[in-house]
């Protein structure tokens, strides 16, 4: 009886505490996108006043959680600011100074031993919180204010990297697993070593409290960036600089003949496009095979996608509700196998529209941007329509120029498996069969947003926190190696996003350096290099502000 009104008490305290706001004052954050699977979750809490975003319209989602973040959801869940406002003039640690604005939250936690801090007697408030730390806090929270009794709902699943698990955290990570709180990835590891997000942390919590998340009808409409445009010449680090600034638009790639490998005049591209604004695009070998060297995916679907030599790339990104940044990312493709709605097999790791060898094992989606046919031999491929349904498969030495759909795509790989090995996905295309489904899913590794709509790379990076960025070594890093194109002056086109999401694109003639003054000069927080040369180009409404030298591979397009 005693345990019954114990737990009674702390479910009012809870209901009483954690007051809802009405949906009309409930604010949207710019990157949580309304359609993304932490929304619900991200929005249930800021409306119980229990989270809260890193600034008024942002929310950071795929950010490390803070050790003191978290402090300050556990103690909001179940305290009201007023009684936390007691432990403000407390120190229980001693990095954790009064007046400090987690020093109440800290406290709080650390009065109830769901914190003990470090053996120097620090809390470490700005250190990253990892996922088996995490575990272990709310199951210490969930015991000391008896908010949850932790009941298990799953049967106990032993991760596949139980091994690397922690002894201390192993125990408490199995209690939220089988309380159904916290799970893992979908490959089975639990990977207690790596930094819970903040997104990760409000489901999580969610979970714990009992806190339903809201209803697709209950959530705030992000709102979009204003549209606005305008051209401008100026004198910028001693250059003589023409561009544009962008504000509200889409991005997107527009290919010569609607093909890779191929080349068009930059006016006719632009015609065809119908966009307001169009620019010359990263670079291509011009001199050689016309491999256009760009990643990008469109429109929420991957145009083209090489990890093979440099993973990680700058990319131009726009979320979903149209806001523009710069990330250092690596896209991850994941082809999922699918037999009456259900998963039975899956390949990641998967490239897009990427030429490779004989005897290279990659895995490739190839689409008509591609051409007619795959070249060569391939060990395996699965063709699918434009919905992702299997309409043929081949599992064989002898799949010669394996046609692509139009609309559609071909999933294949040239070597399945190295002779003594075998590889999880191994069985992909054993079991894929005519009309089962192939669902493609992209994340982005590195990204701090990824409800991203398109992404486009380019590079190398030119400014990086408003200031002047690269050298020799870095340019290399990031795939430039050819010395003429960093240290020669010729017409370059740099790309770069301001602080509040204003895309600035402009061309001088200068090194890389001396485009590296000119964009930070212009006030961008992140810069990367486009091709430059005779390949330069910008047109604003169909008319030429700068026109390229020589027949194109892509350009880059802007539209409202």
């Amino acid at each position: 009886m005693k345990r019954f009104l114990s737990m009674l008490l702390a479910a009012l305290m809870l209901f009483t505490l954690v007051v809802p706001a009405s949906a009309a004052e409930l604010k949207a954050f710019s990157d949580v996108s309304n359609s993304i699977w932490y929304a619900p979750s991200v929005y249930a809490l800021v409306q119980k006043g229990i989270i809260s975003g890193k600034s008024a319209t942002t929310f950071d989602p795929q950010g490390n959680l803070t050790r003191a973040e978290l402090m300050k959801m556990l103690a909001s869940a179940v305290k009201s600011s007023g009684e936390l406002s007691a432990y403000a003039e407390v120190q229980s640690f001693s990095d954790v100074p009064v007046g400090s604005w987690f020093a109440p939250y800290v406290n709080w936690a650390a009065a109830n031993e769901i914190t003990n801090g470090y053996s120097d007697g620090t809390f470490a408030p700005n250190r990253a919180v990892t996922r088996a730390e995490a575990a272990s806090l709310v199951v210490r929270f969930a015991q000391k204010t008896g908010v949850s009794e932790l009941k298990a709902v799953n049967e106990k699943t032993t991760f596949t990297d139980d091994a690397k698990i922690a002894g201390w955290a192993k125990e408490n990570i199995y209690i939220c697993q089988q309380a159904g709180i916290f799970g893992g990835y979908p490959d089975g590891d639990f990977r207690g070593g790596n930094n819970i997000l903040r997104s990760e942390a409000a489901a999580v919590l969610c979970r714990l409290l009992g806190v339903e998340p809201l209803p697709a009808d209950q959530l705030p409409t992000p709102p979009k960036p204003a549209t606005t445009a305008g051209t401008f010449q100026k004198s910028v680090a001693g250059y003589s600089v023409t561009g544009i600034e962008l504000k509200g638009y889409r991005a997107g790639v527009i290919l010569a003949n609607n093909r890779f490998y191929q080349t068009e005049s930059a006016s006719s591209m632009v015609s065809r496009s119908g966009a307001a604004v169009v620019c010359n695009g990263p670079f291509f070998n011009n001199h050689g095979d016309l491999t256009t060297y760009i990643s990008a995916v469109v429109d929420g679907k991957a145009l083209r996608i090489d990890n093979a030599t440099y993973p990680k790339k700058a990319y131009l990104v726009f979320d979903e509700n149209g806001n523009a940044s710069m990330q250092f990312l690596k896209i991850c493709q994941t082809a999922k196998l699918l037999q009456d709605g259900e998963e039975v097999s899956r390949y990641e790791e998967v490239g897009c529209n990427f030429a490779f060898g004989p005897s290279d094992g990659s895995r490739m989606i190839f689409t008509d941007a591609f051409g007619d046919k795959i070249p060569g031999t391939v060990k395996c491929a699965a063709v699918c329509d434009k919905n992702g349904v299997v309409t043929s498969v081949f599992d064989s030495d002898t799949a010669k120029s394996v046609s692509i759909p139009k609309g559609g795509f071909v999933l294949c790989q040239r070597q399945r498996r190295d002779v003594g090995q075998e590889y999880k996905w191994d069985t992909f295309f054993t079991k894929c069969q005519v009309g089962d489904t192939i669902q493609l899913e992209i994340t982005y590794e590195g990204s701090t947003v990824q409800n991203i709509r398109t992404a486009i790379s380019g590079g190398p990076t030119v400014v990086k926190n408003g200031q002047p960025y690269g050298n020799v070594s870095t340019y290399n890093e990031e795939g430039v190696t050819e010395t003429a194109l960093y240290s020669s002056s010729a017409p370059r086109t740099g790309i770069g996003v301001k602080a509040d999401g204003t895309v600035v694109i402009a061309i001088a003639t200068c090194t890389f350096q001396g485009l590296s003054q000119v964009m930070a000069g212009l006030g961008c927080k992140t810069a990367m290099v486009l091709d430059g040369g005779a390949s330069t180009a910008l047109y604003v409404n169909g008319s030429t502000v700068y026109g390229a030298g020589r027949l194109l591979s892509h350009m880059l397009t802007f539209s409202k």
